[in-house]
């Protein structure tokens, strides 16, 4: 897991463009092997009465492995972060974003290198602050293995 300080994602958050580009926080794999996974679309389904919904989908482009999110009916102008999760104590965040005007969230980076070994992608609606742990307040999930 990436080790990152507060000031480097409120930086990031503050940075980011109406286009609403995914900000990688971990870097790319070296050589990452060919998943099963790539051309799956892995649907990203409303949590606890939240609203919105999502597709996430893997490429595979000059040797690495890329994920893409698109969501909508999430809050506007909302900051937002992706994560790869087996459990509260196990979770990787891949990166943070904030939606525009109409609740539209989307974004594409390169996954970690064991990405297959978790369970499921989550969508988390995060606060601006110094704590770079998750929020707890999860909004989309979509099943890896389903």
């Amino acid at each position: 897991m990436a080790i990152r300080d507060g000031s480097e994602v409120e930086a990031r958050v503050d940075q980011l463009s109406d286009a609403g580009d995914v900000r990688v926080i971990v870097p790319p794999p070296s050589d990452p092997t060919p998943s099963a996974l790539i051309g799956r679309r892995v649907a990203l389904e409303p949590l606890r009465g939240q609203d919105g919904e999502g597709v996430a989908s893997f490429t595979r482009s000059g040797g690495e492995t890329n994920m893409v999110i698109e969501a909508t009916g999430l809050r506007p102008d909302t900051v937002y972060e992706v994560w790869f999760n087996n459990s509260e104590s196990d979770a990787v965040s891949i990166g943070a974003q904030r939606t525009d005007a109409e609740g539209r969230f989307r974004g594409a980076g390169p996954v970690p290198e064991d990405f297959e070994n978790y369970l499921f992608i989550d969508i988390s609606r995060e606060p601006i602050n110094d704590d770079m742990q998750h929020s707890g307040e999860l909004v989309l999930r979509g099943e890896i293995g389903a």
